[in-house]
C-alpha cells in the first residue's frame, strides 16, 4: 500500500532526492491536466495538458520571413535565399544563412574612400553622421625661439626671444623686496631664489616638512589658541599646567609625615596628591592605607581645602558596603553555584556540571519554580508536576526487516502518536500506518526495513 498524502506537499524549496515518476506502459485514457508519467514503452517523460499527453522535447520553429523585419517598410529586405540586407543609404549589409535551429550571421561595412595610413598633423572632415570622408597631413605651424639673457643692475635680469621669423622679443625678470631674489650670474643663466630675509602677507602652508631653526632664532607673535592643532606660546603652556594633578609620594597618617594637617607647608600647590600609607586621622577624618589627598588650592590649611578619594573603606557586611570577595557555598542545600574572578571581577552562576547525578526522579523530588501569580521562586514536587501535566505512556520498538512491522504496545487506546525512523541511520521516515487494535500498530513499507518506532498516548 502506499503512503497517502491527504493534502498538498510543500518541499519549501527542498530538493526531491532519489524520486521516480510513476511508469506505465501506455498513456492513460483520461487525466487532469498537469498529470505527468514516464511511458516505459517509449522512454518518454509526458505531461497531460488537459486534453492529451505531451512530450515536452517536441519543439516546433518559425521560419524566417520579411515581416520579421518589418516587411515592405522595415529597415530590412530578405532575399529568397534568406539574405538580410539594409535598404539604401546604409553602409552596411547583413546576411543569414542555416537551418531552422541554427542561424549564421555575416556583417560587412563599405568602404568610405579615405586611404588607410597614418596622418601627421591630420586635418580630417567628418559628415553629420558622423563618418570620415577624407584625411590628409597637415603642416607644422610652430616658431623655435633661442633665448640669450643679459645682466642689467639691481634685483633683476633679462633675455631676449630670437624667432625662427627674425623677429624678437625682450622678456624682463624683476624680482620682489624681501621675498624674492633674481640674478643674472652669467650669460645663459637666470637663478631665482628666496631673499635674505623674506617676509610674507597672509598665510604660509610647509607641506610634509619641518621648520628648522639654527642658531638662537625663536618663533614669535604666536596668536591665542583655537584649534587642537594649533601651534602655542609660553603664556598658554603656563596657564594650562596650573592646577594639574602632580602626584608627591606617600602620606602616613599615624605620623603626619609629611606635615600636611598641623603646620603644613605654604609651598604646597593646588593639585598636589598623595597617597595614606598608614592609617591614622587627617585634620578631623579617619584615613585608611590606600585612600587619596589631593589638594583643591594651593597652602591648603583645613580639611574642606582637600579632596579624599576611597576615604573610610572596611571590610564590607551584610549591611555595610566595603571591601570583600565572593566564595562558593560548601553546604549541601547551596551547591550548584561556581563564582570565577577575572581581572578583579566576580562572575556568578549555576553550576549544573559540577552538581552530582540523581540516577531517578522520584515522586518526592522537589524542583524550582517561578511564581507568575505571586511573583515568587518557589519549589515544587515532581509528583505534583506529573499530575499537572497529565503524563501520559510511550512505546518504542525496532523490526529489523519485512515490510509489515507490528508494534505491539499495550497502551489500550487507539489514540496514539506514532513516528518512525530507521533504525540504522536515525532518520525520520514516512511509511503507511494502522491502528489495528488498542493494544497494537502495524507499519507497511514498500520494501523490507530496519526501521524503529515509537508510540506516545495522546
Amino acid at each position: 500500500m502506499a503512503v497517502k498524502f491527504l493534502d498538498n506537499l510543500d518541499l519549501n524549496d527542498n530538493q526531491l532526492l532519489n524520486a521516480r515518476l510513476q511508469n506505465l506502459a501506455s498513456d492513460p485514457g483520461s487525466a487532469n491536466a498537469g498529470d505527468i508519467i514516464y511511458n516505459t514503452t517509449s522512454n518518454l517523460f509526458k505531461f497531460y495538458n488537459g486534453t492529451a499527453w505531451v512530450d515536452p522535447s517536441a519543439g516546433s520553429y518559425i521560419a524566417w520571413n520579411a515581416n520579421i523585419f518589418g516587411g515592405a517598410t522595415g529597415p530590412f529586405t530578405v532575399g529568397n535565399d534568406g539574405d538580410v540586407t539594409l535598404k539604401p543609404n546604409s553602409p552596411i549589409s547583413i546576411a543569414m544563412s542555416g537551418s531552422n535551429d541554427a542561424v549564421n550571421y555575416s556583417i560587412s561595412l563599405d568602404d568610405s574612400g579615405v586611404t588607410a595610413a597614418s596622418y601627421t598633423n591630420a586635418s580630417i572632415t567628418v559628415d553629420a553622421k558622423g563618418r570620415i570622408t577624407s584625411a590628409s597631413s597637415g603642416s607644422d605651424n610652430n616658431t623655435t625661439y633661442t633665448i640669450p639673457t643679459s645682466v642689467p643692475a639691481g634685483n633683476a635680469a633679462a633675455a631676449t626671444l630670437t624667432g625662427s621669423d627674425g623677429s624678437t622679443d625682450a622678456v624682463n625678470f624683476a624680482g620682489t623686496t624681501n621675498q624674492t631674489k633674481i640674478t643674472a650670474a652669467t650669460q645663459g643663466q637666470i637663478v631665482i631664489g628666496l631673499a635674505d630675509n623674506v617676509t610674507t602677507v597672509g598665510d604660509l602652508t610647509v607641506g610634509g616638512g619641518d621648520i628648522t631653526l639654527t642658531g638662537t632664532g625663536r618663533i614669535q607673535g604666536i596668536d591665542t589658541v583655537s584649534a587642537s592643532t594649533d601651534a602655542v606660546n609660553k603664556a598658554y603652556v603656563d596657564s594650562a599646567v596650573v592646577g594639574n594633578l602632580v602626584f608627591q609620594g606617600g602620606y602616613n597618617a599615624a605620623t603626619n609625615t609629611p606635615d600636611l594637617d598641623s603646620s603644613p607647608s605654604g609651598s604646597i600647590k593646588k593639585g598636589w596628591a598623595y597617597v595614606v600609607t598608614a592609617d591614622g586621622s587627617f585634620f578631623t577624618e579617619q584615613v585608611r592605607v590606600g585612600d587619596f589627598l589631593i589638594a583643591q588650592q594651593d597652602a591648603p590649611t583645613t580639611l574642606a581645602n582637600w579632596v579624599t578619594v576611597q576615604s573610610n573603606i572596611d571590610l564590607a557586611t551584610l549591611s555595610t558596603v566595603g571591601i570583600g570577595n565572593v566564595n562558593e557555598s560548601a553546604e549541601n542545600d547551596k551547591l550548584g553555584l561556581e563564582v570565577l574572578y577575572s581581572n578583579g571581577t566576580a562572575s556568578v552562576g549555576l553550576d549544573i556540571v559540577g552538581l552530582a547525578s540523581n540516577s531517578d526522579v522520584v515522586d518526592n523530588d522537589e524542583f524550582v519554580i517561578y511564581d507568575l501569580g505571586t511573583t515568587t521562586n518557589k519549589k515544587v514536587r515532581a509528583s505534583r508536576i506529573k499530575s499537572y501535566l497529565d503524563v501520559k505512556g510511550t512505546f518504542a520498538g525496532t523490526s529489523a526487516s519485512g515490510t509489515s512491522h507490528v508494534f505491539t504496545h499495550n497502551l489500550g487506546t487507539d489514540d496514539v502518536i506514532v513516528q518512525i525512523f530507521d533504525a540504522s541511520t536515525k532518520e525520520t521516515v514516512y511509511a503507511t500506518v494502522d491502528r489495528t487494535s488498542t493494544n497494537a500498530v502495524t507499519v507497511t513499507t514498500a520494501a523490507s526495513a530496519n526501521i524503529r518506532c515509537v508510540i506516545t498516548e495522546c
